[in-house]
């Protein structure tokens, strides 16, 4: 058992460089806009309490990791670390709610 800071690695993977995931933008950039209009992101953002934005940002996320999962399903395309698809999610949302 390999041991780093008290936690177990040995289950641990070495990510991939970043060009294996340029797919991820290909998908994120045209989709994401169409899936927050969807949810009502955008309709009077000036009148509108975080809490709701948060929740239109959260359920907008739960539908882009779907499509992710559709586009590596029956598109084929590669995920060779899912948990770098779980972050880019993640820290999009955040992005998405401090702009």
């Amino acid at each position: 058992m390999l041991f780093e800071f008290g936690v177990r690695t040995e289950f641990l993977t070495e990510i991939p460089e970043f060009t294996r995931f340029f797919w991820l933008l290909a998908v994120i950039i045209p989709v994401s806009p169409i899936v927050l209009e969807f949810q009502g992101f955008y309709n009077h953002p000036l009148r509108k309490k975080s809490g709701e934005s948060l929740r239109q940002v959260t359920v907008s996320l739960v539908w882009l990791a779907l499509i992710f999962g559709l586009c590596v399903i029956f598109l084929k395309w590669s995920a060779q670390s899912r948990s770098v698809i779980l972050i880019f999610l993640g820290l999009s949302g955040v992005r998405v709610l401090h702009h």
